[in-house]
């Protein structure tokens, strides 16, 4: 999965593996992504920017990091039980336990999923999981190997091992890093049959950076996913991708990028276009064919509301906040209204004409609350609008909402024809328990 996020305007790359799974498919499986953020400058073992989404824990920082993609700080404990302010819904509980000179952590989340996080001896500890498993099935045992990048020692996932109906531990997955090709091999089911194998290798260049991940294929065809670099406001970002079936994507940023809160020095990338070329492997991408797709991002909406300036973003541009604080969303110390937004539009193949535009707000806390989709020519203009309402009390600080303010409370959809401004609207209203399930409303 790829694609520029309309709220950051950061483009992401996210490859998912097939899962490991132990015990005769019983369980328990392990989901397991690589993902390429352009805001992470380190080489943690996978490549630079890149990383393999597990659970973690910084002690530093108190921040837990979850392989679902949830991410907060621990505010406080209550005995064992680390509590966590912004964390609303109870889609996990997180224990410290010590045990003599010991202590690890326990992740039990509301699927029934388990983890044992522990820190190793990386000269940045993180505490990652080391078993997995459920109250049903015996556990997944994770191993690490020490991995350096300038000068800091990072634990990079080396193995995951599963159990057979038996009780015999046999590994289901591992990576390895070899410096002389420069290359992590990724290997699922690594000791049985050579037929049943499944090999991904990543290529690096000599910064350390993903060029290449060629795909376990037959028949000699080594599909594979390309990648090239560019630098935009200090940072490696993708300038272009190329994927198995020959198309590219081509990945353009303004030089004006996203302001900090509290005027603090620095800003960060933001794509201006994303362009899509179909091709081969043999040809490069042709612009101006009919057959491409071109879309553009702007970061100031056109439709006003309060709380809204011109260059606000999700950093909390135009606001003084004091220091942002690791693990916190800063924007979540603002009361008072804020708004910010961009527009995505389509373009023709030559780049001159507007096929459709979407233009999105956002409020404080980063929910989408209103989205404007027109299309057609502009004598003839088809709009649908859709507003969302959350259950969030605007002046009241993030942690003393109630437990579902981040869910939709009324959606209201309206088509309408700018040339004869004649509407339809639909209004869905919603409720919810305090756990966040839905309750039935006449």
């Amino acid at each position: 999965q790829s694609g520029v996020d309309p709220r950051t305007g950061q483009y992401t790359v996210s490859l998912t593996l097939p899962q490991v799974a132990a015990n005769a498919l019983l369980g328990p499986s392990l989901p397991l992504a690589l993902f390429f953020n352009p805001l992470n400058q380190q080489d943690t073992g996978y490549g630079k920017g890149w990383n393999l989404q597990l659970s973690q824990f910084t002690p530093d920082t108190q921040v837990v990091a979850l392989h679902t993609g949830e991410s907060f700080k621990v505010t406080s404990r209550n005995g064992v039980k680390m509590l966590m302010e912004e964390k609303k819904l109870d889609s996990f509980h997180m224990d410290e336990i010590t045990n003599g000179a010991s202590t690890h952590y326990l992740v039990e989340h509301s699927s029934g999923l388990l983890e044992k996080l522990q820190t190793h001896a990386a000269s940045q500890p993180v505490a990652l999981p080391v078993e997995v498993w459920t109250r049903q099935t015996r556990p997944l045992k994770v191993t690490y190997a020490p991995f350096v990048s300038d000068g800091d020692t990072y634990d990079r996932l080396a193995s995951i091992e599963g159990s057979d109906v038996e009780g015999v531990y046999a590994p289901l997955l591992e990576i390895k890093r070899d410096e002389s090709k420069r290359q992590v091999q990724i290997t699922l089911n690594p000791q049985g049959a050579a037929a049943t194998q499944v090999l991904f290798v990543m290529q690096l260049d000599t910064q350390g950076r993903v060029i290449e991940l060629q795909l376990p294929t037959v028949d000699g065809n080594q599909a594979k996913w390309r990648f090239t670099y560019t630098v935009s406001h200090t940072y490696n970002c993708l300038a272009q991708v190329r994927t198995p079936t020959g198309a590219w994507e081509l990945i353009t940023y303004d030089s004006v990028g996203h302001k900090r809160s509290n005027n603090l020095s620095g800003t960060l990338p933001r794509v201006s276009k994303h362009e899509v070329r179909p091709g081969n492997a043999d040809e490069a991408p042709k612009a101006g064919a009919s057959c491409n797709q071109i879309v553009s991002y702007e970061y100031t909406v056109v439709t006003q509301e309060d709380g809204y300036q011109a260059d606000n973003n999700f950093l909390g541009a135009n606001l003084a906040l004091g220091e942002p604080t690791p693990g916190l969303d800063i924007l979540y110390k603002h009361l008072s209204a804020y708004r910010y937004g961009s527009v995505e539009t389509l373009l023709s193949a030559d780049g001159e004409t507007k096929l459709r535009t979407i233009e999105r707000h956002f409020n404080k806390f980063h929910l989408l609350t209103r989205e404007i989709t027109s299309q057609g020519p502009a004598d003839d203009l088809h709009i649908q609008t859709v507003e969302t309402s959350y259950a969030y009390e605007e002046g009241k600080p993030f942690k003393d909402q109630r437990a579902y303010c981040q869910l939709p409370l009324t959606t209201t959809t309206t088509w309408r024809k700018a040339k004869t401004d004649t509407a339809r609207t639909e209004v869905l209203k919603r409720d919810y328990y305090e756990d966040g399930n839905l309750r039935f409303v006449e």
